[in-house]
């Protein structure tokens, strides 16, 4: 069990009726029920309004994915139309934030382009026929701004929508073409715990589509909505997507050395908690005199505790922010759950008739 609950009660063995039905309820409940869940953050840019080559899509990408990102769960920040300076500080900014265990993600809308091996996020005030304006701003390549995500102790997932064809003279296009003579970005390998997403295969383009969004963005925000799918499985649906929407001229790559699953919505919990079959026992369970429960959250992410009815319906949710501690009033034999704000079950607690603190370990 990834969570581990200790009650610093003087009196912690509970009567035997307690431990029978907390040993049945721990059984009924699944494994994947009580996985941590780990604090989600992203950055989200979507840079069109380009003075040269401008794109249509990029802000309303952008503006997509952040929002489905903020409804599953995660602390998304939204930065559109960025010059080359403005990417630097909201990179800075957003990396500072990062912590440890953190589940990070950064998608970038806009044009890219490949330099010598290296891919580059194109601010909206840059001039791609100036290369050496380009070369001079490391911060906006794909590889440093993922080498400095990766110095925190983080799982780390990019999507990139970018590989836009850009108008330039001859001698430029070939500077930014690949040794085979095509455009688009250079090969990257994902470092250790982190998978890259692109839009398309290296040294390929990618479209900006016929709809108000692309055809990559427009299939990554309708499949990371879907409950409990690994993202390896969300990027095979994203790639058969793009690929019927582009009649098979745009191919989604991605890149992984993730070493174990990663869910981005929480999948749907059809029970309410509590197994059926339990309700009987909830409706008989008797309550004794008034106590007190401090829950003290040692974990990364904020929680929320409630009760259980007896009817095995969770009510009346409190909030308890990362690294702080509630007291509540409650009876003895109440029945109380800890849970993530996606709704992951974190634990259950029954009440004794002393006063208790329960701890939430990460």
């Amino acid at each position: 069990m990834a969570d581990r609950f200790r009650s610093m009660s003087p009196h912690y063995a509970a009567r035997g009726w307690i431990a029978a039905l907390m040993f049945v309820l721990l059984l009924s409940l699944s494994t994947s029920a009580f996985a941590q869940s780990a604090r989600k953050v992203a950055l989200v840019i979507g840079n069109g309004n380009y003075a040269m080559s401008p794109l249509r899509n990029p802000e309303n990408d952008a503006r997509s994915i952040h929002q489905v990102l903020s409804d599953i769960g995660f602390v998304s920040t939204l930065a559109t139309n960025q010059t080359g300076a403005q990417l630097q500080r909201t990179i800075d900014t957003f990396v500072a934030t990062l912590r440890d265990g953190d589940v990070v993600v950064l998608h970038y809308s806009g044009h890219g382009i490949s330099v010598r091996g290296q891919n580059y996020m194109v601010g909206v005030d840059d001039n791609v026929t100036q290369i050496e304006q380009l070369l001079n701003r490391s911060s906006v390549t794909l590889e440093s701004a993922l080498a400095r995500v990766r110095r925190r102790n983080v799982t780390a997932v990019l999507f990139f929508d970018a590989c836009r064809t850009v108008a330039a003279d001859a001698a430029i296009q070939r500077l930014l073409r690949g040794s085979d003579g095509r455009m688009g970005l250079a090969d990257m390998r994902a470092p250790a715990n982190s998978l890259l997403a692109f839009s398309t295969q290296p040294l390929n383009t990618a479209s900006d589509g016929t709809s108000e969004t692309s055809p990559f963005s427009a299939a990554l925000a309708r499949y990371l909505r879907r409950p409990g799918a690994d993202i390896r499985e969300v990027l095979r649906l994203v790639r058969a997507q793009v690929l019927t929407d582009t009649s098979g001229s745009q191919t989604p790559w991605d890149h992984s050395s993730l070493t174990a699953p990663l869910v981005f919505a929480a999948a749907r919990n059809t029970t309410p908690a509590l197994a059926c079959s339990l309700r009987s026992l909830l409706r008989t369970m008797p309550r004794g005199a008034n106590t007190t429960l401090t829950f003290i959250n040692r974990t990364r992410t904020a929680l929320q505790f409630l009760w259980i009815d007896e009817r095995g319906q969770p009510r009346a949710p409190t909030a308890i922010s990362e690294g702080t501690q509630r007291e509540q009033q409650t009876r003895a034999g109440q029945l109380w759950m800890v849970q993530s704000p996606e709704g992951q079950c974190r634990g259950l607690y029954f009440a004794t008739p002393e006063a208790a603190f329960v701890e939430i370990d990460p």
